[in-house]
């Protein structure tokens, strides 16, 4: 699965915002599934805005049981 990270300084709630967004292939079709924590956007976001090559990539997709009902994912991210 491919995972692309989108830079959003639009966002009212972080203007150091970066989404999250995978490539469906089988359907063919992309979804946001979340954003990068806010505690590590400012240095990722001084990374893509100097135009270097990041790299996502969807390790693990966490959660829904017991009493964690959410979903979430791992993913490595390298510059």
């Amino acid at each position: 699965m491919q995972v692309e990270l989108i830079r959003e300084p639009g966002n009212l709630f972080n203007q150091n915002a970066v989404k999250i967004v995978i490539h469906l292939l089988s359907i063919n079709r992309k979804t946001v599934i979340g954003y990068v924590p806010r505690g590590f956007t400012s240095g990722l976001t001084v990374v893509m805005d100097a135009g270097l090559k990041v790299k996502a990539e969807l390790l693990q997709i966490i959660g829904g049981y017991s009493y964690k009902e959410n979903y979430g994912c791992l993913i490595n991210i390298s510059i």
